[in-house]
């Protein structure tokens, strides 16, 4: 299901038909090194589910492959409601590039977390997500579970 988005997402964000206006105000640059990959394989669906645990306003941002926002979940506004996708009937994985993002209570600013893998399954049909927002390392404060269903 997931792979690692540097490669990829770095040949599509060299391409001259994107726009670096992403996150939750439109108007940030996209980090590879804090962007995830999930793939929708043919014949299957996505299952996401969103936690948050922080005082901070977090989001997490789902983008298609041309970086076109197509979900979004947060601690404020959005909530934390689960979503599917609809079934892949294509012959190609749909690559999906996943983002968190946080605001700055210092400036006021939106930046772009830092994630890392916290649990996954070993044939990868389920791969839990954590982002940090500020500097406990506890990577809890947005929690994305993607899960691969039929």
């Amino acid at each position: 299901m997931p792979t690692t988005a540097e490669k990829t997402l770095k040949d599509l964000l060299n391409s001259n038909s994107v726009s670096l206006a992403l996150g939750p105000n439109k108007n940030n640059p996209i980090e590879l090194d804090h962007t995830f990959e999930l793939n929708i394989h043919p014949g299957f669906r996505l299952k996401l589910q969103f936690g948050f645990n922080a005082a901070n306003e977090n989001s997490i941002i789902i983008y298609n492959n041309e970086l076109s926002e197509i979900l979004k979940r947060d601690n404020r506004s959005n909530g934390n409601s689960d979503w599917i996708s609809e079934k892949n009937t294509g012959p190609t994985p749909i690559r999906l590039f996943v983002t968190a993002w946080n605001l700055n209570p210092q400036n006021n600013q939106w930046r772009q977390s830092p994630y890392k893998v916290t649990s996954q399954s070993n044939g990868l049909s389920f791969i839990q997500l954590g982002f940090e927002d500020w500097t406990d390392n506890d990577y809890d404060d947005a929690v994305l579970l993607a899960q691969t269903i039929q």
